[in-house]
């Protein structure tokens, strides 16, 4: 029987460390995490166009909101156009697609980390970041805890895409370089 309440000691020390690394990675960034070029007062507004009826894209606004982003919401009577206007690439369309002031593009519930880690090293050729579909466990779908592996793409000029970051734990720590 010993063995069951050691058992039973490591699984409860592995769930609450998983639990507080995910409240850092769903966490605002720290002061100094994102160098001397950008702070965390900076303020980065996004126009995000959504359903106004979608939770989990509200979420998601909450999500980034806490990251000092600011959300500017719009619900369009036809969020295709939307995406194609701005350059997401048809397969790769998410709930949501919001846009900086610059006309940076950010398809669907990326981590608002790496979205500001795409703005502050931004590479050459690329308009963007989009995540396909709805990955659960991704800002604004978390459901339960549970978790799927997903990938988070570039979005090209020429309108190809590239693998940008393979999300594979939900406790998976962002530092921006």
């Amino acid at each position: 029987m010993h063995w069951f309440k050691k058992l039973l000691f490591i699984i409860a020390t592995l769930s609450c460390a998983s639990y507080v690394a995910a409240q850092e990675f769903m966490s605002p960034l720290s002061e100094n995490t994102l160098g001397n070029s950008v702070g965390k007062s900076d303020t980065v507004v996004l126009d995000v166009y959504k359903s106004p009826s979608c939770q989990c894209c509200s979420k998601w606004i909450h999500h980034v909101e806490a990251f000092n982003f600011e959300a500017e919401t719009h619900h369009p009577d036809n969020i295709t156009l939307v995406k194609e206007r701005v350059g997401v690439p048809k397969g790769y369309y998410a709930c949501h697609t919001s846009v900086t002031k610059d006309g940076r593009v950010f398809e669907g519930h990326i981590p608002a980390k790496l979205i500001r880690r795409y703005l502050m090293k931004q590479p050459k050729d690329t308009i963007g970041l989009t995540v396909k579909g709805m990955p659960l466990g991704s800002p604004g779908m978390n459901v339960g805890g549970r978790f799927s592996p997903y990938k988070i793409y570039l979005i090209h000029k020429n309108g190809s895409v590239s693998e940008y970051e393979d999300v594979k734990l939900f406790t998976q720590q962002y530092d921006i370089e």
